[in-house]
This record gives structure tokens, sequence and C-alpha cells, in this order.
């Protein structure tokens, strides 16, 4: 006897996977795409959600070197729309490794959990604005050295 069900009449096959949304989340975009050390900048990262219903109380986290940097949080994704998500960053100097999940914690029964996250690299390069002014202090400070020493020399 064939156990098969290959053939038979008046049944209808139901892929589930197809009816759970699929949540997704993009390519990070920069800005500016040359980050400054301890300079605010904005990261954007559009998400997408597939399937047949809509989907809510969608969360984004960013991290930035495995650290937790924030949330973004979306009231609603309908099928087939894509949202932009802006996080606002502030990086130190040097490279960083930025990584956004969305459903970070599995809250969403999803058909695709494999494309849930993105990373990127980058370097903050130049001149930290944490302390302003710090050159024109050295200088004043080298400058009067030098007229401390030539006072000394007269004397």
């Amino acid at each position: 006897m064939d156990n098969s069900t290959e053939g038979a009449k008046g049944q209808a096959i139901i892929d589930l996977a197809a009816m759970l949304p699929d949540l997704w989340v993009g390519n990070p975009v920069l800005h500016p795409d040359d980050p400054r050390p301890d300079k605010e900048q904005t990261v954007t990262v559009t998400v997408g959600a597939t399937g047949i219903a809509d989907v809510t109380n969608v969360e984004v986290f960013m991290y930035d070197n495995g650290v937790y940097v924030s949330t973004m949080k979306l009231e609603n994704l309908k099928p087939g729309e894509q949202k932009d998500v802006v996080f606002a960053w502030t990086p130190k100097a040097g490279e960083h490794e930025l990584k956004f999940v969305i459903d970070p914690n599995g809250a969403i029964t999803e058909s695709d959990e494999s494309n849930n996250d993105v990373t990127t690299t980058t370097t903050a390069r130049g001149a930290s604005s944490s302390t302003p002014g710090f050159e024109c202090v050295l200088l004043v400070a080298a400058v009067l050295g030098v007229v401390a020493i030539l006072s000394r020399r007269r004397n």
C-alpha cells in the first residue's frame, strides 16, 4: 500500500511559513559617512516586513563594538512596508563595529530569523572635541615657559 499523499484529491496544503511575518534589516547609512570622535551623528537603517499580517511593537537595537547603544521602536509595520529607523550615535576615536538587530528578543515568530541583523564597520578619525582648545592651552603654556626661561637669563 502506498502511504504518500501525492495525488490526493480535495486536500489543500498550507505553507504556514509563508503566512508568518519575516522582518529584515538593511545596510546602515552613516551621516556624515566619515565619523569624527565625540561628534554626534546619525545612522539610518531601513527595516521591513513580509507576510500577511501587521506586526506591532517592533524593536531595533544598535550595538557599538558589542556594547548596547540604544533601542528604537516601531509601533506598526505592515506586510511589504519599509521604514527608516534613525539612531543618534556619538563615536569615540577608533574602529567601530556597528550592529543593528530587529526583534532582538525573538518576541515575534517569524518565517526567517537569519536576516534580522546587519553589521558594518567604520572608523572615527580626527581631532576629538572632548578637549576643545586644548592645543591653544599647550601653546600658551609653551610660550609662558620660554618667557620664564628668558627672564631668568636676563637676571
